[in-house]
């Protein structure tokens, strides 16, 4: 999934600050819209959308130098978008204002031009993150069932079989495939803790992090560098918190650490440009942090 650069879309911010990599340097691009915008995603160098408050989503085509406004066809928010390829994608948004209350999921296959929203099967079911394998397979994550699958490219979803524990029904923010085999997901609650699941035969069943080594806080990206090596963000939102946390695990799963890594706010996003550069969003606190060195140790980009 290409949204290394773009990972900067700031949520809860009160505009959308699109930032693009260059020699060592961030340069801000103009947005079509004031709306607050949750998620972006890059199929390409070129061919990317972003997606939000209101229904709003819009396209670019030419790597982020100029955006279209897309009709969603809603104006429910938008919590999450994916694209397979440059024409098939979907999002999941919520209705939350009028009955019946639950998930609407969007769908495209013209490059969303024309968007078809329709509705979760079952009312009172919240998804916020959206991926797809192949144009049959995906998978969604949110509360209370926290991940669900499809088959037949979102026309019907499955409740997903997850291991029994006391957080395997905690909310979900990101689901992550290395491939067909090794899934991550990752979620939990503000001031409770933060989970992760993963499965080792593509989905058909979900292990479920061990008590001792569940996080403070929620979890809300992950980056798969490999079937072992998976790397989560998150943090502490209150500004007395202890801020960044990051979550790693190096043996599939098996085992997790988790360590707060001294910068002030919550990590929203994660990716990598290199094999050892990685770059994380910080939203309210409208800055970026960078490591050098496989995410060993962080220093801020306003």
């Amino acid at each position: 999934m290409k949204r290394l650069l773009f990972i900067s879309v700031l949520f809860f911010t009160d505009c959308f600050l699109n930032l693009a990599f260059a020699q060592g340097t961030w340069e801000r691009l103009n947005s079509p819209t004031d709306k607050n915008l949750c998620s972006v995603h890059f199929v390409d160098s070129l061919y990317g959308w972003a997606a939000g408050l209101s229904g709003t989503i819009f396209h670019t085509t030419n790597g982020g130098s100029d955006w279209i406004i897309q009709d969603s066809n809603t104006d429910n928010n938008i919590s999450d978008i994916f694209f397979l390829d440059r024409n098939l994608g979907w999002a999941v948004s919520w209705e939350v204002c009028n009955y019946p209350f639950g998930t609407y999921v969007l769908k495209t296959t013209d490059g969303g031009d024309n968007w078809i929203p329709s509705p979760y099967p079952e009312e009172n079911i919240f998804s916020q993150c959206i991926l797809f394998l192949d144009s049959l397979n995906g998978w969604m994550g949110g509360k209370p069932y926290p991940i669900v699958r499809t088959t037949d490219g979102g026309n019907s979803w499955t409740e997903a079989e997850i291991d029994s524990t006391d957080f395997s029904n905690f909310p979900v923010y990101d689901i992550q495939f290395y491939n067909s085999n090794f899934g991550y997901a990752s979620g939990g609650v503000v001031d409770c803790c933060g989970i992760i699941w993963w499965t080792t035969d593509g989905g058909d069943y979900w292990y479920v992090i061990e008590t001792q080594y569940a996080a403070p806080e929620p979890i809300y990206q992950l980056y798969t560098k490999d079937s072992l090596n998976v790397l989560g963000v998150g943090g502490d939102y209150e500004s007395w918190g202890f801020g960044v946390g990051m979550m790693r695990t190096s043996d599939g799963g098996g085992s997790w650490d988790f360590e707060y890594i001294g910068i002030s706010g919550v990590a929203w996003d994660i990716d990598f440009r290199t094999q050892n550069e990685s770059w994380a969003a910080l939203g309210g606190e409208q800055k970026l942090i960078y490591s050098p060195d496989d995410a060993l140790t962080w220093a801020s980009v306003s």
